[in-house]
């Protein structure tokens, strides 16, 4: 590997680290710092790391969403309090990928965009996923 390419994939990994892609000492999603520490900063590598981080907080997403439909049957106004999380839901899943398009598109469509966006729609699944967790916690 030529010193170039080991330093821009160096560069990449301190700009990917766990503490850039969630809070500090907080892994992003279970096993997400050793896979990422495998890929030695190949793309590809990458992309699969945060596809299986996305995966996880999608997963974790479903349940609390699940969790607050059935928190909503509870409340004074069951109809309404479902229609409006059906409704915010729909509308938050629009900006999460019109921004993840945003966003890749911002970095300038190189290698580095698909990164930068997976990175992204990883954190707003998981951002979602905790606050709906938060509101009506999964039992």
């Amino acid at each position: 590997m030529s010193m170039l390419r080991k330093l821009g994939a160096g560069a990449l990994l301190l700009f990917l680290s766990p503490v850039s892609l969630s809070f500090a000492g907080e892994e992003l999603a279970p096993g997400f710092d050793s896979c990422m520490n495998r890929s030695e900063g190949v793309t590809v590598d990458m992309l699969m790391c945060l596809n299986d981080a996305y995966d996880y907080w999608d997963d974790r997403l479903n349940d609390s969403y699940a969790a607050a439909m059935k928190h909503c049957s509870g409340s004074d106004d069951p109809v309404t309090c479902k229609k409006n999380l059906r409704d915010a839901e729909r509308l938050w899943v629009q900006y999460k990928n019109a921004m993840g398009e945003a966003v890749a598109g911002l970095e300038g469509g190189g290698t580095l965009s698909g990164v930068t966006a997976s990175s992204f729609m990883v954190e707003e699944t998981k951002k979602q996923a905790e606050l709906l967790d938060r509101l009506a916690p999964v039992k």
